[in-house]
């Protein structure tokens, strides 16, 4: 949206959830949580609170009454303007809860003695609508340098108003470290003389001699130190030249704006003395250099000095910058809270709509997203849908707000929620516009059970591509079938099951037994639709058919002598090259693969529930006999456990032999799983742990209790269960705070999306597949709750949603289906001549992870050089996300 002297923007928008970290970015200027007992003289002549909001899951918000007698009532937030450093691209929303009353605010900016207008917000009043609203505003100020002063009015009409979330943002610094919140950790590490309070030093920045300055270096002692306001960098020096240097920004191609600042505290002896030096830097090295003298404004009210640079021009064949501080000759001491460089690239009005790629169910809401760089004039957007040239539906467009990860990075975009009703199957096309823009369009599908229909056979057909001990036509001849020696060199037959991954081993653990139980309960569930996939003619479902390749080889990993499981087949050589070539395939020569036996005492668990399920379609082999053996091996463990995958073993046993035995260990292990809750709702590892990041299987725990209740809805235990399961979800919810409504995880600290890059990390496909799993299940158990039945099968959806296109990259990441083609797999399977990609049908990867630069947004490997496999991290195929997507099939039952 161009920069104009008056804004009116008309929000239209419904927040679902919101938490209240919503409204603080790394680069925010305002929060209105941040000033509450700063603006409480100004709200005199208001009846005014602050208060939690349950419906913004424990966000808080101003209430706002206008006295009794009155209509209206005005302020402004601030006694005295506040300032903002320019040149700058800010960004102005709020989220507003208008059921009685109507708001706006007005944010007012000061040039001299002239008050300008230049952003407005308006509410209007929806009786009986007690929905939180969004709205905001882009104001792009230009002014070359220094400050330039603000206050904000807010004017309410009618009742009362709700006002959360009210913040003002500026571009992000792109600075590493910036806020100098990360210390640089050495061992045993001390600073000469340093100071009290002296942290440590902050991580990314560096000493910087200059010697083409020719000045006398100075003695300096530097790091962190501590301040009421968070971490400073504290710098101490003699007289002479000091300089130190951020880590680099990559720019990228475009030709951009850019602005640095110092942001220091005042010192009573004398001006902080810092010159800022911008460095471009291109393929053949240095390009340009600017010296930005060291001439500091005060910040008014703020106990603060600004260093600036203005705007400065990125030159063509720029992709660096280096950032330096050179604090002056002058013996001095200085503490800066903060060193910003942000670009000021344009933002763009384009449009992008981002859809499920597998299509919608057609008796659940069709739900899409559209998105843009710039808020639209009239807050909202409209659609329609055509089908054969006609139109079949119009609908508005809502706005959700943005995405905030870790550390309050934002995701750089406005999302407006559209939504389609339950309506005839078929293919439509969506038109979509946000304020006066051109509409752009995306195709969809919406069908009978269309995620079944459109994903179920591709997800089973991954692993047959996978299979190993066998040819597989199309893709590589007989491999693997000298597997495999136990470590004191005995053979014994191991062939078959699957490769893991993108590599050529074979796992128990969480991949082949879970994968097993997968389909045979994908099976179970839609046997209709399953029965009829029959390619090989043999009378049996090619899912079924899989199903038992899986499980001959879970019978080949029993230990004969104690009955334990080993947990892999594993290659002693790297292997890049063709299956068949890994090994000679001849018996007892040095390749034999070599069996792991250790048993880390959960492997039988989805073994025996997989066995047990099998046995009931698979009569011409002895499974359940497999499965009560395997119990007996593991029983002690199992009872005094709490892996839920046991509670589905001793489920899937009674459930086919009726036998007290295993009913009394379901009642235990039930209660085991129960003690695991934490009082926030989520379950640990064991009773009284911490919160684990888990990547594969966030939804086993609940799942596996809202099976259980399912299975014996007369147990004494249902409304513990019950109670459990709502506090779980509603913390799950909390986790969703997002437009997309995708989980984010935790490891104990500030939430998070993508996992960091400090140690391994991967994609979350089987989580997000494993909650929806458990969020299914969890709706057929509170049937008799319609409208919070409805609240677990949308959160159950987004996630898969996610999984299957909906996502910042518009992305499919199911193998075979809509953008997929994009993908080029970190797989061994890419070496087979004619399947450059390695691209098995129905894979899914490990998913989206972080931008390489380590901040909480969506990233993958998208890569296409010959010769260099994608990263590992997201792009390689794993069992474990085919298993809990067949999962997932198991529980949606067409919801």
């Amino acid at each position: 949206m161009k920069h104009t002297s008056q804004w009116l923007i008309r929000i239209t928008g419904i927040l679902l959830i919101l938490l209240s970290h919503h409204v603080c970015t790394a680069a925010s200027v305002f929060t209105l949580s941040s000033v509450r007992d700063a603006i409480s003289s100004q709200l005199k002549g208001t009846v005014s609170s602050w208060e939690s909001c349950p419906d913004r899951y424990g966000g808080h918000a101003l209430r706002i009454s206008v006295p009794s007698g009155k209509e209206s009532v005005r302020f402004l937030l601030f006694e005295k303007p506040r300032f903002l450093p320019v040149p700058d691209q800010f960004r102005a929303e709020a989220w507003l809860n208008t059921a009685s009353g109507e708001c706006q605010v007005d944010m007012i900016l000061y040039e001299g003695s002239t008050t300008n207008e230049r952003a407005r917000y308006t509410v209007s009043h929806q009786a009986q609508n007690p929905q939180w609203r969004y709205g905001a505003c882009d104001l792009p100020i230009q002014k070359e340098e220094g400050l330039i002063s603000y206050n904000i009015e807010i004017t309410v009409k009618g009742k009362e108003v709700l006002l959360g979330g009210l913040a003002i943002h500026s571009a992000e610094s792109l600075v590493t470290n910036g806020t100098f919140l990360k210390i640089e950790k050495y061992p045993n590490m001390q600073i000469p003389d340093s100071p009290k309070g002296l942290l440590g030093y902050p991580w990314g920045w560096r000493v910087c001699p200059m010697p083409q300055f020719q000045l006398k270096p100075a003695q300096a002692r530097w790091g962190l130190g501590e301040s009421p306001n968070g971490n400073v960098l504290w710098v101490q020096k003699e007289e002479g030249e000091f300089s130190l240097s951020a880590e680099p920004i990559r720019t990228g191609d475009e030709n951009a704006d850019w602005v640095a600042r110092v942001i220091a505290e005042k010192s009573p002896a004398a001006s902080p003395g810092i010159m800022i030096i911008f460095r471009q830097c291109g393929r053949r090295g240095w390009i340009r250099e600017d010296h930005f003298p060291a001439s500091a404004q005060d910040m008014p009210n703020e106990n603060t000095t600004l260093v600036t640079t203005g705007c400065i021009r990125q030159r063509l064949d720029t992709d660096r910058i280096d950032l330096m501080l050179q604090f002056t000759p002058q013996e001095n001491e200085c503490r800066i809270r903060s060193v910003q460089v942000c670009k000021l690239t344009p933002l763009s009005d384009a449009m992008e709509i981002f859809v499920d790629q597998a299509g919608y169910n057609e008796n659940e809401p069709a739900r899409f997203l559209v998105t843009s760089e710039t808020f639209p004039e009239n807050g909202e957007g409209r659609f329609y849908l055509t089908s054969d040239n006609r139109q079949a539906y119009e609908g508005t467009l809502m706005p959700v707000g943005r995405v905030i990860g870790q550390s309050q990075v934002d995701w750089g975009r406005y999302y407006f929620e559209g939504l389609i009703p339950k309506i005839d199957p078929g293919k439509y096309t969506i038109h979509a516009s946000l304020g006066s823009r051109e509409p752009v369009t995306r195709e969809i599908t919406i069908g009978p059970d269309q995620r079944l229909a459109a994903t179920g056979e591709l997800a089973y057909q991954f692993y047959s591509i996978q299979r190993c001990g066998c040819v597989v036509p199309g893709w590589h001849g007989l491999c693997h079938n000298d597997d495999a020696k136990l470590p004191d060199g005995t053979h014994v037959d191991a062939t078959g099951g699957y490769h893991n991954a993108g590599d050529l081993n074979k796992h128990m653990d969480d991949n082949t037994p879970i994968s097993v139980y997968g389909m045979i309960s994908a099976y179970r569930a839609h046997k209709d639709f399953f029965d009829r996939i029959d390619r090989d003619q043999n009378g049996r479902g090619d899912l079924l058919d899989e199903a038992v390749w899986g499980a001959t080889w879970l019978k080949k990993m029993v230990d004969p002598k104690s009955g334990h499981i080993w947990m892999n087949v594993i290659s002693d050589l790297d292997s890049y090259g063709l299956p068949e070539n890994d090994t000679d395939g001849i018996i007892g020569n040095g390749d034999d693969r070599r069996i792991t036996t250790s048993d880390p005492g959960y492997l039988g668990a989805c073994t025996i529930a997989a066995w047990a399920v099998l046995s009931q379609y698979v009569t011409d082999q002895d499974y359940l006999s497999y499965a009560e053996n395997l119990w007996n091996v593991y029983e002690e463990k199992i009872l005094t456990g709490y892996n839920p995958r046991h509670l589905f073993s001793a489920m899937e046993l009674h459930r086919v032999t009726g036998k007290e035995q295993y009913r009394q260990a379901v009642d235990r292990m039930a209660d085991n799983l129960l003690s695991l809750q934490n009082e926030a709702g989520w379950f640990a590892l064991q009773p009284g742990g911490t919160i684990q990041y888990r990547i594969l299987d966030e939804g086993a725990t609940p799942a596996a209790l809202a099976d259980y209740a399912l299975q014996y809805p007369d147990s004494p235990r249902i409304p513990k269960i019950r109670e459990s399961l709502r506090r779980y979800f509603s913390w799950s919810f909390t986790m969703a705070d997002n437009p997309f409504g995708l989980i984010r995880h935790s490891i104990g600290g500030e939430p998070f999306y993508l996992q960091s890059r400090e140690e391994w990390f991967g994609g979350s496909n089987s989580a997000y597949s494993s909650v929806a799993w458990a969020a299914y299940l969890t709706a057929k158990l509170f049937a008799d709750e319609p409208e919070f039945a409805a609240k677990l099968r949308c959160h159950a959806t987004n996630q898969i949603h996610w999984l299957l296109g909906l996502n910042e990259l518009d992305l499919c990441m199911l193998e075979g289906i809509g953008t997929s083609s994009r993908i080029y797999y970190h797989h061994v399977y890419s070496e087979i001549p004619g399947h450059p990609r390695g691209d098995v049908p129905g894979t899914i990867p490990n998913g989206i992870v972080r931008e390489p630069g380590n901040s909480d947004r969506p990233w993958f490997d998208l890569r296409k050089v010959p010769g260099s496999m994608p990263a590992c991290e997201c792009a390689e195929p794993w069992l474990p996300h085919n298993a809990y997507y067949l999962l997932m099939l198991s529980a949606s039952g067409g919801s």
